[in-house]
Parts: C-alpha cells; sequence; structure tokens
C-alpha cells in the first residue's frame, strides 16, 4: 500500500509545483494561490478561486486552507467574489539551480577561452609531469596535435571525443610501427587471424583502431612506467581466464615451439645412444656436460641458439660425408636394340639409365619429348620402337655435342628451359626460381670430363655432325675437383660423390627441385628427384637433420638454417634466456625444459606439415610462477608478452 505524503485535493492542497522554474510569492505564508506563476514568472491569479457552475449554480472552489467557501459565493457571472492582490512569485529550488549551473557553465567557458587564447595555457592545462623518457619533449603541440589551432578547435576536439587516433599519428612522428599501427598488435586483421586462432573473444573480432593512449597514459610523473599495462586492458579482446588476476597463468601447450624446428635433433636419441656407455651409468667423453655446453645465448640474451655444425656436430657426424657414396649423373642408358640394328653409333656395354639430371637436360629437346611421350618410366627403355630408340640416341648426341661446343653455356640454355625460364628479345632469362643458384649449379658441373666421355663414348661424333675439329672443350680446360665433392669418370657413367657438409651442389639440386615445373615431363622428374635426394637411400641424406616443409601440394622448401632471422616480426612471447640462467646452475634449464614422455618427435616431421610438431620437452608453468609472484616480480601479461609485434620499435 502506498503512502501519499501530500493529498492532491483542491481542498486539502496547495500544490507548490516544485518542478517549475517559479514559486507563488505567498508561499512563505503558507497561502499560496492554485494557478501558480506562468514560465516568465508572472503573477496570474486575479481571484481567490475558479467556481465551477453545477445545475444552472456557480460553486465556490476556495480550498479549506484559505478558509473553505466563502459566504458570499461567487458573482453571478461566476466570477469569484474574492479578488486578491497581485504577489511577487519568487524562483523555485530547481529555478535557482538551473540558474546557477547556466552561470556556472559560462563563467567556466569563459575562463577556459581566456587561457586557450593566453600564453599561459600549456601550464594551466598540463595534467602533470612527463615520465623519464618524454621528459625533453618541450612543446605541448609535438604530441597534442591540436594544441597550435585555434580555441574553438580545442573546444570541438574535447566535446567530440574522436581525438585519441588523431594524436596517436604523432606519436608515430618518433615510434615506427609500420602502416598498421592503429590495427591491433600492428598487424593487418588477417595476418593476426593467422597467428592467434581462437584467442580473441567473438564479439571483439572485428575491433576497430587502437589508439596508443588506450593503454599508454602520460603525465603522471617522471617515474611513471609507460609499458606498465592493467591485465584489464588485455582481457577487454583476450578471453583471459578470472584466474589471471590471480596469478594462475593458463597452461602451456607446445611452448616454446608451435611447429616444428628446422633442424632435427632428437635430444632423447643422442642421449641414450650416444652420450653414455652401453651401460648407461657412465657419460662419456665426447658427451656435452650441460644443455649449455650445445646452447648459447645470442647477442640481444633472449634466444638460445645452437652451436655451429663445424663446433659440435662435425665430431661425430663428419664420418658420414668421409664414407658416402658416390651416385650417378650422367650416364649411357641401355637401349632395346643393339647398335648395330639400329645402324647407329652407341657403346656396346651400355647397361645404365636415364638419370633425373639427364631427363631435365633433355626435356628442351623436342626430339627426347617424342621419344618417350609414351613411357610411363623413363628409367625402362625397353618399351621403345626402333623409330623413337633412333630418336633418343640423336638426343643424347646432341648434349654432348652441344657441350662439346658450348661448355657451360648449353648447359645453362638447356636448364633454363627446363626450370620455366623465357629469353627476351635482348636474349635475358626470366626465371620463376632463383638464377643465382641456377648459374650456380652450372659452375658445378664436370664440363672437362664431360668432354672426356663425349671423347670416349661418341668416338666419332664430330663425323656425324660434320663438325670441326675446334671446339669450347679443345680450347678450355676446366678443372672438376672440388674440396666439397669428387667428380668421378666411369667407363659409361660420370659419378659424384660429396665429401664435406654443406655441400653446394646437393644444396643447388634440392632448393632447384623442390619447386614445381609447368611440363609434364620436367614436373615428374624434379619431383622424383627430389624425393630421391631426400629419400634414406640418398647419398647424403641431408634431411635427415635440415627439416623439409610442404608449401603446398607440389612445393617444398628445406630450411638450411637453423633460425630465419630475415623477418623483422617480433614474437608474442618475450623470454630474456640469459636473464633467468646467469647466476644458476647450468642444470637450471632442465627446471623448465622437462622430457616430454611421448615419443613422436620424429615422427612428426614424416608428413613434411610445420604445424604437425612434438616437441622433445615440455614446460610446466608451475616452474614460472615459482618465481613469478607478486612478492618477487611482476605478473603483468607485458611482462612475459609483447603488445607490437611488427615491425621492431626504432
Amino acid at each position: 500500500m502506498k503512502i501519499q505524503l501530500q493529498k492532491f485535493i483542491h481542498k486539502y492542497s496547495s500544490y507548490s509545483r516544485p518542478n517549475q522554474s517559479w514559486s507563488c510569492g505567498k508561499q512563505a505564508q503558507g497561502y499560496q494561490c492554485d494557478a501558480g506563476p506562468d514560465a516568465q514568472g508572472q503573477c496570474r491569479t486575479q481571484y481567490e478561486c475558479t467556481p465551477y457552475k453545477k445545475d444552472a449554480r456557480w460553486i465556490c472552489t476556495r480550498n479549506n486552507s484559505q478558509g473553505g467557501r466563502c459566504t458570499e459565493g461567487p458573482l453571478a457571472n461566476g466570477d469569484c467574489c474574492k479578488q486578491v492582490v497581485s504577489c511577487q512569485p519568487i524562483r523555485s529550488i530547481r529555478g535557482k539551480r538551473k540558474l546557477l549551473v547556466k552561470w556556472t557553465v559560462f563563467t567556466t567557458f569563459a575562463v577556459l577561452i581566456f587561457f586557450l587564447s593566453s600564453h599561459l595555457r600549456a601550464e594551466f592545462f598540463s595534467p602533470g609531469d612527463l615520465s623519464f623518457k618524454h621528459a625533453k619533449i618541450q612543446e605541448c603541440s609535438t604530441c597534442h596535435a591540436v594544441f597550435d589551432t585555434s580555441s574553438f578547435e580545442w573546444i570541438k576536439q574535447a566535446l567530440s571525443g574522436n581525438f585519441l587516433i588523431h594524436n596517436s599519428n604523432k606519436c608515430l612522428d618518433c615510434h615506427q610501427f609500420g602502416e598498421h599501427a592503429h590495427d591491433a598488435h600492428g598487424l593487418k586483421a588477417d595476418e593476426l587471424k593467422q597467428l592467434t586462432p581462437n584467442k580473441v573473444k567473438p564479439e571483439k573480432s572485428d575491433k576497430k583502431q587502437l589508439a596508443c593512449l588506450n593503454c599508454h597514459l602520460e603525465h603522471h610523473g617522471e617515474n611513471t612506467d609507460l609499458t606498465n599495462v592493467a591485465k584489464q586492458n588485455c582481457a577487454y579482446c583476450h578471453d583471459i581466464e578470472k584466474s589471471m588476476t590471480q596469478n594462475k597463468h593458463p597452461e602451456f601447450t607446445q611452448y616454446p615451439f608451435k611447429q616444428n624446428t628446422k633442424i632435427i635433433f632428437d635430444h632423447f636419441t643422442h642421449s641414450k645412444k650416444y652420450y653414455y656407455n652401453r651401460a648407461g651409468d657412465q657419460l662419456l667423453e665426447t658427451a656435452p656436460e650441460s644443455c649449455l655446453s650445445c646452447h648459447k645465448s645470442d647477442d640481444s640474451g633472449i634466444n638460445m641458439g645452437q652451436q655451429s655444425y663445424d663446433n659440435d656436430c662435425k665430431a661425430c657426424h663428419n664420418e658420414i660425408f668421409e664414407e658416402s657414396e658416390s651416385f650417378i649423373v650422367f650416364d649411357i642408358p641401355e637401349l632395346a636394340f643393339e647398335a648395330s640394328e639400329l645402324n647407329a653409333q652407341w657403346p656396346e656395354d651400355a647397361r645404365g639409365t636415364l638419370t633425373h639430371f639427364m631427363i631435365l637436360l633433355l626435356a628442351s629437346d623436342p626430339l627426347f619429348t617424342e621419344a618417350v611421350t609414351d613411357l610411363e618410366d623413363y628409367f625402362d627403355l625397353s618399351e621403345l620402337n626402333k623409330t623413337n630408340t633412333l630418336k633418343l640416341i640423336k638426343s643424347i648426341k646432341n648434349l654432348y655435342f652441344e657441350i662439346d661446343n658450348k661448355g657451360p653455356i648449353a648447359l645453362k640454355q638447356r636448364l633454363i628451359k627446363a626450370f620455366n625460364c623465357q629469353f627476351n628479345d635482348q636474349g635475358q632469362s626470366s626465371c620463376s626460381i632463383n638464377e643465382t643458384e641456377l648459374d650456380q649449379l652450372v659452375s658445378l658441373m664436370p664440363i672437362q670430363l664431360l668432354c672426356e666421355a663425349k671423347t670416349r663414348w661418341f668416338p666419332k661424333l664430330d663425323e656425324e655432325y660434320k663438325a670441326e675439329s675446334s671446339h669450347y672443350c679443345a680450347n678450355n680446360n676446366h678443372n672438376s675437383e672440388s674440396d666439397t665433392g669428387e667428380w668421378i669418370l666411369e667407363e659409361l657413367s660420370i659419378e659424384y660423390r660429396p665429401t664435406k657438409h654443406n655441400n653446394p651442389l646437393i644444396k643447388t639440386l634440392l632448393n632447384l627441385s623442390s619447386r614445381e615445373l609447368s611440363s609434364a615431363l620436367t614436373e615428374k622428374t624434379r619431383l622424383e628427384l627430389f624425393n630421391e635426394l631426400i629419400s634414406e637411400d640418398a647419398s647424403v641424406q641431408c634431411s635427415k637433420c635440415h627439416s623439409v616443409e610442404s608449401v603446398d601440394a607440389k612445393n617444398f622448401k628445406v630450411n638450411w638454417p637453423a633460425s630465419d632471422k630475415s623477418s623483422t616480426q617480433k614474437e608474442f612471447i618475450k623470454f630474456r634466456h640469459d636473464a633467468h640462467i646467469k647466476y644458476q646452475d647450468e642444470s637450471i634449464c632442465n627446471d623448465c625444459h622437462q622430457e616430454n614422455s611421448k615419443d613422436g618427435y620424429l615422427d612428426s616431421y614424416e608428413d613434411h606439415d610445420p604445424l604437425t610438431f612434438e616437441s622433445n620437452f615440455i614446460t610446466d608453468n608451475k616452474a614460472c610462477l615459482s618465481c613469478h609472484q607478486n612478492s618477487m616480480t611482476e605478473t603483468q601479461c607485458q611482462t612475459c608478452h609483447n603488445y607490437h609485434i611488427s615491425p621492431p620499435l626504432l
């Protein structure tokens, strides 16, 4: 049941209308009029009541607080017989407050305009001292774009609230964060989505641009840390659990690696097989004493790098190259017909096959493509008829004749055509592959041995082509020896044996054969060549240590360096190894990098998918929380996480 504070019946109440700007001047005496003043504060009451007519009779309506109905009653024309003297209305509390607000606002704006127009406006509006890093800034206009504009622009900007991004552009005059500086983490939306799938709240996935002022607040004194961003700022976009406020970080999944490492190194296989004696209870002299024997922090103290091959791996793995076997690069294939049947010059004891590299060189010759068009297996020439066999013989002889006459130029011209290269009118080539690697491959070819092989295998070739004896080979002497490999001229083949690590020939062949080619013949051959070079049967299995990634279904990438330092993009996670291990025992590494009980490290590389990865180690966040508590060190998000990812701060 509602209890009214006042009865709103004219007989019992004289409603003072507190919601109006003016009140009756007689209110203080307790008999204010019913009508009250008008909006302009003028008295509009002339009589004590306003009679009403009932059954041809006028009835007095004076309320009880003013004496009730009068004895005289209304006049004949319906007017009240009691005329009153007009009062002087006074402002109500509401009216006084309204007037006070208006004058306050006016005065405030007047004071603001005065200081905005004076030379003291910088001191007057400064909210506090700048931080130490910005203390040398003297002019407010350095950071505030509106400072040197008119007073009207100051007021307009203050009232609009759309000045944060505009002022952030002033920050970018000194701090370089790329063209997407105002996007989340300084990355384009599609790039960020690839790096952080399912890390952002759905309603914040299409967030507007962010201003520097959203996180970095100035004018809080010289000791202010501008990078000290509250967790709530991160939680606004990211789905951070409430437990984060209690220093309970979510469990790590694949940290420190989210994809396979470029160098394949199974720590536990090496440890169990090569670091200890057969009994497994004594460390061998050649084994590393600790993790720090192989891993050293870089100059920045952030990343832990590994030793080079020569400084570390060579001691054990150099025997792979010392005992390596040669493989055939050029060969004389066995034919389905005797040379006498074909009436052609061909080595009688030829028992070889077409090699992958030879097919790439022969693919630019129309005779060869016509000869092998219907073959499913290019290594089995028994299905060729006499016509196609003669075309094959002619094509192979063309190759050796061109090498004899042009030398390396002949090889490069053929490889250029094989690897999707085209010539312009000036004779310059345009390739989809790295032409520097193509030139290197040609420079590594045994031209002198090829010339000797031509003379030995096809002694009457000049007579067949009716050529003069003054050829490239006759006038040039090429050294086929190399400090990283050995070319060998056998009876009917030319073989190559790698003798050292970082072999340029194998490396170049792998790089060139890792990319898709347009011709069906060369595409099939280059893919078979690539698979042969990374197989377990390869003379030197580079892919045993250097991981292979599939760019797509037909293109691959061999990871030669241990890490890719060409990218300027920073990681989301920042961790300084030197700060954590500098004053610790060498066993500290095992506190964070604990052995992973799952044995899937090597298996994760088989599908060439870098995201299919199983690390040798796992990291438990309990190791971090043992130190990162309020009593010992900071626990803000930015303590371990970078916000600005690309490019780095200049």
